[in-house]
């Protein structure tokens, strides 16, 4: 599951993909980044975490994949 941070102002949360509109639109109010018009206000990402399924990849080096040698 990818995770990334957002903040607006001095306001963060995490959101978790995959995400529902439902859910989304309460995070995005949760940080006053959708004010009470419903209009969207700046978003900025200030974090991105890689799913812990990729954590065995970390600190590792993998020799790219010519196309001629198939996956």
């Amino acid at each position: 599951m990818i995770k990334i941070k957002i903040g607006n102002g001095d306001r963060e949360t995490d959101i978790r993909f995959p995400i529902s509109e439902s859910d989304l639109y309460n995070k995005l109010v949760a940080i006053h980044a959708i004010d009470s018009t419903g209009e969207q206000q700046s978003v900025t990402v200030t974090g991105f975490y890689w799913p812990e399924e990729f954590s065995v990849l970390e600190n590792s080096t993998r020799k790219p994949i010519r196309p001629e040698q198939g996956f």
